[in-house]
This record gives C-alpha cells, sequence and structure tokens, in this order.
C-alpha cells in the first residue's frame, strides 16, 4: 500500500484515532516537563460493545457472497504464514486479533508518545489476557490487555506515566461513545511531605474521529504526509509481530519495530 501511493503520488494514512485525542495531545504537551520518568502503565479492560451502540441506528450486515468471504479468509490466511510461519494457531489468532486487530491502538499511541521502542523484555498472549513488557530506554512499559466481553458494559482503558515527583494519566472511554471526552489526570506534590494534589482536565468534546478526517483533508490540501502515515501503520505491524515472536520464543527481541528494510540498511552499513 505504500509503494502504491507513492507510484501514485497520493498520501496515505492510517486511521489510528488515539493519536488525535485532544487529552492525549496535552498529554504530550505535559509529558516532557516530567522529570525521571520510570514506569509506563497501560491497562485495557475490553467490554461488550453493544451497550454502546444500541442507541445508534445501526444496520446489519448481510448478503455478502460465501465465495467473497473464502477468499478474504484465504487471504487472511496467507498474510498469517508470512508473518509467522511457524506459530501455532493459537499464537497465529491472538496476532491477528488481539494485536493487530486490538492492540495496535496502544501500541500506536505508546510511539507517539515515548518513541521506538528498544526491546520487548516479555510477552504471553491469550484470547482472555495479554500481558507485555516493553523498555523505552530507561524507562520501563507494562501493557495489560484483558478480555471481559461476556460481563459488565464497564470498558476503561488507562495510560500512566508514574514519576518520583509527578504521575500523568490518560483514560479513555468506550470508542464508539460519541463525543465522549478522554480525561487528563495530573497528580504532584512536595517529595517528602504528606502534601500531594491532583488536577482533572477535560481538554475537549471534540472527536478524535472526526480530528483525524480533518488531519487527512488537511494532508491532501497541503500536499505533505499525516501524522500517522504508512510507514508509521507498518512501524506498529512490525512491532506487533516481533511481540508474537517473544511470546513464540520466549525470549527478548531487540528493535521490535523497526522496519526489515532499516535493519537490512544498518547490517549493510548503507544508507
Amino acid at each position: 500500500m505504500i509503494e502504491a501511493a507513492d507510484r501514485a503520488g497520493v498520501h496515505l494514512m492510517v486511521g489510528t484515532m488515539k493519536r488525535y485525542d485532544p487529552a492525549y495531545q496535552r498529554l504530550l504537551e505535559l509529558l516532557p516537563e516530567v522529570d525521571g520518568l520510570r514506569l509506563v502503565r497501560v491497562t485495557t479492560l475490553e467490554s461488550p460493545f453493544e451497550p454502546y451502540v444500541q442507541h445508534y441506528p445501526l444496520v446489519a450486515p448481510s448478503g455478502v457472497p460465501d465465495s467473497v468471504l473464502a477468499a478474504l479468509r484465504e487471504d487472511d490466511a496467507r498474510r498469517l504464514d508470512a508473518a509467522l510461519p511457524d506459530a501455532d494457531e493459537e499464537t497465529r489468532f491472538c496476532y491477528r486479533w488481539m494485536l493487530l486487530d486490538n492492540l495496535v491502538h496502544e501500541f500506536n499511541a505508546l510511539r507517539g508518545a515515548l518513541g521506538e521502542p528498544d526491546r520487548v523484555t516479555f510477552a504471553d498472549l491469550s484470547r482472555s489476557v495479554v500481558a507485555v513488557n516493553l523498555t523505552f530506554g530507561d524507562v520501563e512499559c507494562h501493557l495489560s490487555w484483558v478480555d471481559l466481553l461476556s460481563g459488565i458494559a464497564r470498558y476503561r482503558q488507562e495510560f500512566m506515566f508514574l514519576a518520583p515527583d509527578e504521575r500523568l494519566t490518560l483514560t479513555l472511554p468506550s470508542p464508539y461513545l460519541r463525543n465522549e471526552p478522554s480525561e487528563l489526570t495530573v497528580e504532584g506534590g512536595e517529595p517528602g511531605s504528606s502534601h500531594s494534589w491532583s488536577r482533572r482536565e477535560i481538554v475537549s468534546y471534540d472527536e478524535a474521529f472526526k480530528r483525524e478526517l480533518v488531519e487527512l483533508h488537511r494532508a491532501i490540501t497541503d500536499d505533505r504526509e499525516p501524522l500517522t502515515d504508512g510507514r508509521d501503520g507498518l512501524h506498529d505491524v512490525m512491532l506487533c509481530r516481533s511481540i508474537a515472536r517473544a511470546h513464540l520464543e520466549r525470549a527478548p527481541v531487540q528493535d521490535p519495530s523497526r522496519l526489515e528494510a532499516d535493519l537490512s540498511a544498518s547490517e549493510t552499513g548503507s544508507q
């Protein structure tokens, strides 16, 4: 897709909407001021989505020919074979649905805030719980994804950035709720004393999905690459594949989000 966009002279954008969330962008403003960041903790509690959409006038999909569905499934299987040729079926399922379909948004948000990770230190994948440990320089990051789809409709997602004297917590609501704002909590205090404080910010009720469409429009009219372009999305895919490898091999993976072309260039000493 990147090569096709380059050949056509058009701009390719990936819809990772969390990067356009007003509270997330406020987080990016405050994060450089946090001294001594030590730990990042990401938690996603996946819950039933039907209660979040039942008030919308949705139309159920129907009428797709069986031959089309079969061809799409075969294409999906070929891509999985290419990405993880030695993986068992459970790992392939988790890579396809837990990582690429769900957690890719969390990984993209982390990369947007911290840059490229240096290492996947641990990964354990299942259909109910995913646990991943990453390092970004001296900063450790632990990510947990939990499937609570058979339970109550209490979706919750948090990105916590923890330092000795300050904490930033980004809390995101269900993405199916239109114009429901994300919240940014800023915590601080006086070191060595009992005095501490917290501030809760509602940055905007503007919708992240709308803001990403505005970004695409501006990229086209200004003739520039969008914030989340094709290469940015490819880094996410590489990171997901490296996490699946760390799970399979029970071993860390260095430079997990680097593109194969970049790795080849560094190995040969070329630019």
